[in-house]
């Protein structure tokens, strides 16, 4: 006999507590859904602008927890769609897979180009039209941890000409980068740098008289600790740069030595920044730079030691996947310790400001302002602003068009022969496949010197291909 038929009120309250049950089940499931939209998971790597970064992507993972924002418009809202994954090496046809090895991803890559110039030795009327071989190596290594993280650059571009063979140069950079998650909320970050430039004789501040140009060397160590305290966002940093200049060699005969040149330059800076939004932080710095040189009095018998000064007001912003980046108003001082040499203040604007009118388009603005030294009598130092607009295009998933404008300002105090550089740059990049990549570069230089005569333009036309795995 059925349960039922012996006891009906069984049977019903039976069913109310069985629809009961799933009721309950079901507004447990829909609350536990609406708190995966209050209180984000912990094992979700999110960037600021909330898109899920995909595991294979270059941007660094971490599993330091995300900061819990409570939305309160959101409780009796649906969940809203999911945001788009940003493309992988999987749905990137073309892009570069790298080399496995361990915990580590390598990606090494080598160019060789011609070069075709109208103007290798940069000068004013002795124009010489030549052509060359341009050699790029590079190679890139990031880690794959699942806490902290670890990423290392490093880059050459060797130039050789047929006939112009002082002109030949060999340019060197390579940074490294450790980023320790100490706690969720605070972490240390590592950088070490080398970079090997060379600037040319139509400087001011390279003699005219000079065979080639002049090599000079840059290294960096730094060192930031950022910690978060709810929506305030401190960090505290310290490190150093030493700056060296070799001997040039002068058409006279001799050599210019520029060993009263070098000098390293301690800093210490604090910034503190105030989340107002999960897409807008404003924040001021404040910066010490001192200048200590290895010759306390120079070839001109002055005493280029100087105290220096920075200060940043500005915000970064993550407005959205169109517009990211960072603005700041700064204001730099220098004091030297001859009283013979004008003091240098410098105001200007330092910016990066990035633009995706499409998933194919990205425009990028960058403007920064420095205090650069000088051996020159007379003049103390000169006020660098730099501004550049960068501008890609992917007409194909192969097929990448750029345009690069440049200026470069050095305002030199104590006189007013400044130098304006100005530079055009257009190229293409159309991959074969992931490991060849033809390349096409035509870049314009114009330089208006501060030094009579040594103006001159400069058309070159690069054309080879990208090997990399």
């Amino acid at each position: 006999m059925s349960i039922a038929k012996i006891n009906p009120f069984i049977a019903i309250t039976g069913s109310v507590f069985v629809v009961s049950g799933a009721i309950v089940s079901n507004m447990s499931l829909a609350n536990a859904q609406q708190a995966s939209i209050l209180r984000p998971g912990l094992d979700v790597n999110t960037d600021q602008t909330g898109v899920i970064q995909a595991e294979n992507t270059q941007t660094a993972r971490t599993n330091a927890p995300q900061p819990v924002r409570l939305l309160s418009s959101q409780p009796e809202q649906l969940p809203p769609p999911p945001p788009p994954v940003r493309r992988t090496r999987e749905t990137a046809p073309f892009a570069p897979t790298g080399i496995k090895a361990g915990s580590f991803r390598i990606y090494p890559e080598l160019g060789v180009s011609s070069v075709l110039t109208d103007n290798a030795r940069s000068d004013n009327s002795g124009k010489v039209n030549d052509i060359g071989i341009q050699i790029a190596p590079s190679i890139r290594i990031e880690s794959d941890w699942l806490r902290h993280s670890y990423t290392f650059n490093a880059s050459s571009d060797l130039l050789f000409y047929a006939k112009s063979k002082e002109a030949n140069s060999n340019t060197f950079n390579a940074t490294g980068e450790l980023r320790l998650d100490i706690r969720r909320n605070t972490n240390l970050l590592t950088s070490t740098g080398y970079t090997l430039s060379t600037t040319s004789s139509a400087s001011s501040e390279v003699p005219g008289t000079a065979i080639g140009n002049r090599r000079d060397h840059q290294i960096t160590f730094n060192t930031a600790l950022t910690h978060r305290l709810n929506r305030l966002i401190a960090t505290l940093s310290t490190g150093a740069t030493w700056q060296m200049y070799e001997k040039v060699k002068l058409s006279g005969g001799g050599f210019e030595n520029n060993a009263d040149r070098a000098y390293v330059e301690p800093n210490a800076k604090l910034r503190l920044g105030y989340e107002i939004t999960s897409s807008i932080t404003p924040f001021a710095q404040i910066g010490y730079t001192p200048r200590f040189h290895n010759k306390k009095i120079d070839r001109n018998g002055l005493r280029r030691n100087s105290q220096g000064f920075d200060a940043q007001l500005g915000f970064a912003f993550n407005l959205s996947p169109i517009w990211d980046g960072e603005i700041a108003a700064t204001y730099e001082h220098r004091n030297y310790k001859d009283p013979t040499l004008s003091n240098i203040n410098a105001f200007g604007l330092n910016a990066t400001i990035n633009w995706r009118p499409s998933e194919l388009t990205t425009l990028s603005l960058i403007s920064s302002t420095s205090i650069d030294e000088s051996s020159t009598a007379g003049i103390s130092g000169s006020r660098n602003y730099n501004l550049a607009l960068n501008a890609t295009h992917r007409f194909r998933e192969n097929l990448t068009g750029s345009l690069n404008l440049g200026m470069n300002y050095n305002d030199f105090i104590g006189t007013s022969n400044d130098d304006v550089y100005y530079t055009i740059q257009t190229g293409i990049a159309y991959a074969l496949n992931r490991k060849i990549e033809w390349t096409g570069n035509y870049l314009f230089t114009h330089f208006n010197s501060g030094t009579a005569g040594n103006d001159f333009t400069e058309n070159r036309i690069t054309t080879g291909f990208r090997f990399r795995l």
